[in-house]
């Protein structure tokens, strides 16, 4: 083994577009090394070689690539209060984070308020793989991002707008019938300052709160999917992949 601090250059064959993300240092006496590297690499053999210039040692290893882990169906974006009234101008966006299309007929979205009961809807259409689903309208303009909805909905009673008290939406695998107050959503967003009534998360525990009140005019938008964020340009064609 080389001395203590030594560090060691690394190749790879094929190489497209290959990275280091941090220099190789072999401590003494060691006889192996984790490396740690990104960039394009195709399935089947490399070669790696690791090695002091001019001599090196070289191997041939098996590259494999794990599956994408699918994120399911979950909501994406919540337009809920717009600019003066918000009757017919409020949507809700899914995505479809699995590879394969989901019929939405058993499947329901509620909000609420003290609970999910307070409103609820059956969803009816297909999402296919990697797409969203907006349901909600069934007016389009300026005023509500000029949607295009899949599934028109005039929510009613209006999704509530939120305050020192958080309100939410929810979606279920289920259809309205089946969802009571204590039913654990497949997903949720909490929205406002504290969830002071308990509104349930996915875990059927009582949601922390994912974003503040969203102003008058614009959206939640899913970042991530344990983040959301208020969004000033709301837009209910866009469909972030993740």
């Amino acid at each position: 083994a080389p001395a203590e601090g030594l560090p060691v250059s690394v190749a790879i064959a094929p190489a497209d577009s290959l990275t280091i993300a941090e220099p190789v240092v072999v401590p003494a006496g060691a006889t192996s090394v984790e490396v740690e590297m990104t960039g394009a690499l195709e399935e089947g053999t490399a070669t790696v070689g690791f090695g002091l210039s001019p001599e090196a040692i070289t191997t041939t290893v098996s590259v494999t690539f794990m599956a994408k882990p699918a994120v399911g169906l979950i909501l994406m974006e919540l337009f809920y209060d717009p600019q003066g009234a918000d009757d017919g101008l409020e949507w809700v966006k899914l995505y479809n984070g699995t590879d394969a299309a989901i019929d939405l007929q058993s499947y329901a979205i509620g909000w609420g308020g003290t609970d999910y009961t307070y409103g609820l809807v059956n969803l009816a259409g297909v999402i296919e793989p990697g797409a969203c689903f907006v349901v909600g309208g069934p007016l389009a303009s300026e005023a509500n991002g000029t949607p295009t909805v899949d599934q028109s909905y005039n929510f009613e009673p209006d999704i509530q707008n939120s305050g020192s008290t958080a309100d939410a939406v929810a979606l279920f695998a289920m259809t309205s019938s089946n969802v009571t107050a204590t039913t654990a959503p497949l997903d949720a967003v909490v929205y406002g300052t504290e969830n002071k009534n308990g509104l349930l998360d996915e875990t059927g525990a009582a949601g922390t709160v994912d974003e503040a009140k969203a102003p008058s005019g614009s959206s939640l938008l899913r970042v991530g999917l344990d983040a959301w964020s208020n969004n000033a340009t709301p837009n209910a064609v866009a469909c972030p992949v993740f």
